[in-house]
């Protein structure tokens, strides 16, 4: 039985610690959480890790400086340390690193990063579902890194969807495409705005199909966007 990789996360933002542990996570890692340099450096010094993600920008101590420093413990010699960052920099491209994730990172590219250094593949354990039905590193973008903005969004989109979907459903029924396409306009403007990437791409494939006009297709396309649309309200009142 191959054991799970161990990932030490290092990030001084709350939100990404949590994004990058939830979706670590759904790839069957064992991680841990560092939220400043000598958070991380006092865990390389007691524990073994398997990869460790480290954020540039931190206060006190930035990463390329903590990544040096955990190179010389006798354990972590030859750890992969990744930087993280939202921007290319001198220090992100530092020797000490073994590569560069650039922010926002998906889960996607979170789980190639950790296969390439782990050294097999790695079983999915949901690796996209909740993080594509709403992605709230990418929602924070459009809200300034303002929790209030995004929590206003989120109402103002979970009060509108329910009334939209109801419009929509009538306009495919009476095949008054024409509107059908206009309300499908709006949600996906809303559903970017709000990172609910799921509810998004399966509108974007009935705008495609409504084009055709065959109805059989369209009713079947419909079905998939309504239950996207059930998982994104069920997750997003949780919120």
């Amino acid at each position: 039985m191959k054991k799970s990789p161990r990932v030490l996360v290092v990030d001084d933002n709350q939100i990404n610690r949590q994004y990058f542990s939830m979706a670590l996570k759904k790839i069957d890692c064992d991680v841990l959480v560092a939220e400043n340099a000598a958070s991380a450096i006092e865990w390389a010094t007691s524990e073994n890790f398997d990869l460790i993600l480290m954020d540039i920008r931190m206060p006190t101590m930035s990463g390329d400086v903590a990544a040096k420093e955990i190179k010389t413990l006798p354990n972590h010699k030859n750890t992969p340390i990744i930087s993280t960052s939202a921007e290319v920099s001198q220090e992100t491209q530092a020797p000490v690193f073994s590569d560069f994730l650039l922010k926002p990172i998906s889960p996607q590219q979170l789980k190639d990063c950790v296969e390439k250094y782990f050294g097999h593949a790695l079983i999915d354990s949901e690796i996209d579902s909740e993080i594509n039905v709403f992605n709230r590193q990418q929602a924070m973008k459009f809200c300034y890194n303002d929790e209030s903005i995004l929590e206003k969004l989120i109402e103002m989109f979970l009060s509108e969807l329910p009334e939209k979907f109801k419009l929509l459903q009538s306009s495919i029924y009476s095949e008054n495409f024409k509107e059908s396409s206009d309300i499908i306009h709006k949600l996906r403007g809303s559903c970017r705005t709000c990172a609910a990437n799921e509810l998004d791409s399966k509108l974007e494939e009935l705008s495609e199909t409504i084009k055709t006009e065959d109805t059989v297709m369209i009713g079947e396309k419909f079905k998939m966007a309504k239950q996207a649309q059930q998982r994104c309200m069920s997750l997003l009142s949780e919120k």
